[in-house]
């Protein structure tokens, strides 16, 4: 047996077991035999659209189709043979690192990525198959191992062996993601980078899902919540970690670097005053006051429009936070936050009217002044 798996250029002879030599004897063969079922299979699928094609499209040349049943089957025999070839094909194939590589290569060729979900099973790298090998698994030891390469053996909290340089190199050639959560935080940052370049801001509504960061998708990426998210972990970069409300890691600066580049709204409340407060603005330079009426809406600050923003109602919504900044939380008879020391004098460099009543007695009075002069 050991000369006839020498004559096979089988390696190592004299280290197999005779189990082992077996195996490599008749792997081959039964791969092989197996291989061919699918062929012929494959092949009667392949006719039969040929011939469909032929007969509903009619053929332009004078060649002649003389089957004239598309539903013709190839009648293969002992077909229950083959599907046990099959089987032992299946479970005789070696799973060597060298083959789960190669389905990776397969998986990366057809979908463009190794992003793989861990429960996936292939025996071609393409199709889920329940009885395939765990590429899946596979994928995720390599990281693993990866990350073992700068971690002391005595120090790893698994046995997985590190990768050597040459494996890290054919692995990184098909674009093995070494950081899933780096990946998928790229993702989605290219996908704010598309939402920004289309409406020129990141204030993303939280229920927004899309797939190319432009186009609403309901089955797409949750944009809004990761932006949401990322609010969070830059607040978290001044808060120690045993006192943070959430488990969302902070950014590090690096990101923040990135986000920032896109005009990223880290506080959208402060954002929102600021935008209003534009409006406000360009409504007191065209008008020379800050009397809005409550139900003045706008796009520009100027020009009415119902479909704009609500100029009249924040004016006054102003009126009470600044109300607020003399009263104990437990006294306010609503929840507007009181205005900051900074938001007033921005106001008031506009002539804000805390006290409409007052203002409106006021300008009365100036009429009743110019009356009596007169």
């Amino acid at each position: 047996m050991r000369e006839i798996a020498k004559e096979q250029n089988i390696e190592e002879v004299e280290k197999k077991t005779k189990e082992e030599i077996i195996e490599e004897l008749l792997c081959p063969g039964i791969i092989d035999l197996a291989g061919n079922i699918e062929f012929m299979r494959e092949l009667e699928t392949q006719l039969k659209n040929r011939v469909r094609e032929k007969r509903e499209k009619g053929s332009r040349t004078n060649q002649k189709i003389n089957i004239s049943n598309p539903k013709f089957n190839i009648k293969i025999e002992n077909l229950e043979v083959f599907e046990i070839l099959k089987y032992v094909r299946d479970r005789l194939m070696p799973c060597t690192w060298e083959v789960m590589y190669g389905l990776a290569c397969a998986y990366y060729q057809k979908y463009g990525h190794l992003n793989i979900p861990r429960t996936v099973k292939t025996l071609d790298g393409i199709t889920e198959d329940v009885q395939g090998y765990s590429l899946g698994s596979w994928i995720f030891n390599q990281r693993t191992a990866y990350q073992n390469r700068s971690i002391p053996k005595e120090q790893r909290k698994n046995e997985i062996v590190p990768l050597s340089d040459e494996r890290v190199e054919k692995l990184e050639s098909i674009g093995m993601i070494w950081d899933k959560r780096e990946y998928e935080w790229n993702k989605m940052y290219e996908l704010s980078c598309a939402y920004y370049q289309k409406y020129g801001h990141l204030n993303v509504p939280q229920s927004f899902k899309t797939l190319d960061g432009i186009t609403e998708n309901r089955e797409g990426y949750s944009l809004g919540s990761w932006i949401s998210n990322q609010r969070t972990a830059y607040q978290n970069r001044n808060i120690p970690k045993d006192q943070r409300k959430n488990m969302t890691i902070s950014l590090t600066d690096r990101k923040v670097e990135k986000l920032e580049s896109i005009k990223m709204i880290w506080d959208v409340r402060e954002y929102e005053w600021n935008k209003m407060y534009e409006l406000a603005s360009a409504y007191y330079k065209k008008y020379g006051h800050l009397n809005v009426p409550q139900s003045f809406k706008a796009l520009d600050g100027i020009i009415e429009n119902k479909e704009g923003y609500s100029l009249g109602v924040w004016i006054s919504t102003q009126r009470r936070s600044y109300q607020n900044r003399k009263l104990v939380k437990e006294q306010r008879k609503n929840t507007n936050s009181p205005l900051t020391d900074k938001q007033v004098e921005k106001l008031e460099s506009i002539k804000m009217i805390w006290d409409i009543r007052e203002y409106e007695w006021n300008k009365m009075y100036e009429l009743a002044s110019a009356y009596y002069k007169k």
